[in-house]
């Protein structure tokens, strides 16, 4: 299941997502793509002598004190009778070398991983601001944001994804709003031919932002002002509540707080004192080894002190590298990549949000339109009245009176050249035909081919407008799934042939299925209220036969605006059964009375009173369809009825 804003979608079309998509596709990347290791090692760690490893550090040094104790055994060989010590004094003395290297090293890792909390600790903050924002930005009783409010969410966002750039370059001492490196890195990259400059990093950044780094004013904190302010907006709009804006406030104040102790980290190095201390003791030491040696090994001094040597300046030159955790040694935390994975995990929230924005706005409550981006269509009654005079197109404007992007447009069905002025320049169609006419009976089976020509007439339009996602409201095949058995159910068939022609011909076809309306349970051949008031349902099924239920003049708009958001990356060639709880015939007037408080029962009618209660009301040429129809429902297994 896609990401999902301010809409959840319906348990079914949730079931949906998650049993139909694999969701365990890996596509161009994967998470911490970036800051995870890229390949296994191919020699082992006891083998590593350049990459990652202290040596080069650390060679000058333990190269000295070998000649240091070359010459002091040439002395004790060839010059003097002896300069060597007792070698009592190696223990006392390596007792405190020994503490001050682990005091060193320890407080040295603590940094690190303080260093690493901390931007860990920022990247949630984010995490959570980016979450809220994104799906609470929107009021119910006003509509779905405007142009500029969605333009102020993205700026949002986008300085959202920012803030770990600036937090690193701010760490690193490369001041700059757009710039990777400093000034030193500048010079050595230029002298190469590199680039300084990181487009994704500027594009992220509001347009015309002047930093204030030449004054003092550090940018990650600057930009901490930008969403501070947002969070004061969206409580005006009444997007956030005032305690749902004190936690975003508070998120903002933790990520705040992260960045300060990351600085702390970077401004407070270790004592000089210490540090100096520290390199006296450990060269006193390496030059008093050899004068401890020398008596009892002689030449074989010489190895011995460079491995002593080797081993204090390494552990000494781990804790220096992990002192400032934030710049480019192999050993410092992956900063570089730590934002970009960031950066790569919000493009994708960004990427849902716009998708979903663009859907809702346009297709909210919407039985059936064409989607342009920035309009949005209702075809007219399959009479050809105009558009505007629907009673769901009157609704649509009244609930959104002030939605400059909301346009109705009328189109006849029946009429080519109006569908091809409704579906111009559309990114998407969501249709629905009918199998009668208003205010006409069908008298013959042949009375229903209009709603093939009806389905003809859409595809073509659909077709010749280049329509890159197209979304229908349709039924399964009853001759085909009951064998020939029941083959004159016109009202299914026919959806399903357009559903068919749909998939030949047009690039990304989405089906919905619905179940059986409650709408219909309102018609003469389903209810009628007897003299004493109580409400009467019937059907030629039993009682105790499940079905599944729909309202069509919500659910199925619901569904066509979820199955546009997701897009046909995810939908291309479903199709959703549109269906709630299921519920028995006898359980349909139970709710009935337990909703109304009127008094309500169901009785099973026989099919030849049925026939004869549709063919009065609808028409004779309807009987047979839908005498077939309740036989299969009736016969239908109940996980399919």
């Amino acid at each position: 299941m896609r990401l999902n804003f301010s809409e959840p979608p319906t348990p079914t079309l949730s079931r949906q997502n998650t049993t139909v998509f694999g969701h365990h596709q890996r596509r161009g990347t994967h998470p911490h793509r970036l800051s995870s290791r890229a390949k296994p090692r191919r020699w082992p760690l006891v083998f590593r002598f350049i990459k990652g490893a202290i040596h080069g550090a650390i060679l000058l040094p333990v190269f000295l004190h070998a000649v240091f104790t070359a010459l002091i055994v040439y002395l004790d060989t060839y010059v003097f009778d002896t300069v060597g010590l007792p070698s009592t004094i190696i223990p006392s003395l390596s007792i405190v070398v020994g503490l001050m290297l682990v005091f060193r090293n320890q407080t040295s890792y603590n940094r690190f991983w303080d260093g690493r909390n901390g931007m860990n600790a920022l990247n949630t903050c984010v995490r959570n601001l980016v979450r809220t924002i994104a799906t609470n930005s929107y009021n119910s009783k006003r509509g779905p944001p405007t142009a500029p409010e969605r333009e102020d969410i993205e700026r949002t966002i986008r300085i959202l994804m920012a803030i770990p750039y600036a937090v690193k370059n701010h760490l690193r001492a490369e001041w700059g709003a757009a710039w990777v490196f400093g000034s030193s890195i500048a010079d050595d990259l230029n002298h190469r031919g590199g680039t300084l400059y990181n487009p994704e990093y500027a594009n992220l950044l509001p347009a015309g932002l002047e930093g204030h780094e030449d004054e003092g004013l550090g940018l990650p904190f600057q930009l901490t002002f930008f969403i501070d302010g947002f969070i004061k907006r969206g409580e005006e709009r009444g997007w956030f509540p005032a305690p749902g804006a004190s936690q975003m406030q508070a998120q903002l104040n933790t990520l705040t707080d992260a960045y300060g102790r990351m600085e702390t980290i970077k401004l407070t190095p270790m004592p000089v004192a210490h540090l100096i201390h520290q390199k006296q003791v450990l060269a006193l030491f390496g030059c008093v080894l050899p004068f401890a040696m020398v008596d009892e090994m002689g030449w074989w001094a010489i190895p011995i002190v460079s491995l002593v040597i080797f081993t204090l300046y390494g552990i000494e030159g781990i804790g220096s590298q992990l002192e400032d955790p934030f710049g480019y040694d192999r050993n410092d935390i992956k900063m570089d990549a730590l934002a970009g994975d960031s950066k790569t995990e919000i493009d994708v929230v960004l990427s849902e949000w716009r998708t979903h924005s663009k859907a809702m706005d346009a297709l909210r409550h919407q039985p059936a339109g064409a989607y342009h981006g920035d309009l949005c269509l209702t075809p007219n009654r399959n009479d050809g009245t105009n558009g505007d005079g629907d009673d769901n197109a009157e609704q649509l404007k009244a609930k959104f009176p002030n939605n400059h992007r909301l346009k109705l447009v009328e189109a006849n069905i029946y009429d080519r050249e109006s569908l091809l002025k409704a579906f111009n320049n559309s990114y998407g169609v969501f249709a629905a035909v009918n199998d009668r006419l208003p205010g006409q009976k069908i008298e013959t089976e042949q009375d229903m081919d209009h709603e093939l020509e009806a389905g003809r007439n859409i595809l073509d339009a659909a077709k010749a407008c280049n329509v890159q996602h197209f979304v229908m409201s349709s039924l399964p095949n009853l001759t085909e799934a009951s064998k020939g058995q029941f083959s004159k159910v016109f009202h299914f068939d026919n959806k399903s042939k357009i559903e068919d022609w749909a998939r030949r011909e047009l690039p990304a076809v989405t089906s919905l299925h619905p179940g059986l309306f409650y709408t219909n349970m309102q018609w003469p051949q389903y209810c009628r209220q007897e003299e004493n008031g109580i409400v009467r349902f019937f059907a030629p099924v039993e009682g105790h036969k499940l079905a599944d239920w729909v309202d069509p003049r919500y659910d199925i708009g619901v569904y066509a605006a979820k199955i546009f958001s997701l897009g046909p990356e995810k939908t291309l060639s479903k199709t959703y059964p549109v269906v709630g709880p299921k519920l028995t015939f006898a359980e349909f007037a139970k709710i009935f009375t337990e909703r109304t408080g009127r008094e309500a029962v169901f009785d099973p009618i026989t099919l030849d009173q049925w026939g004869a209660t549709v063919a009065s009301t609808v028409g004779k040429g309807y009987e047979e369809d839908i005498r077939q129809m309740m036989q299969w429902i009736s016969v239908a297994p109940d996980e399919k009825g």
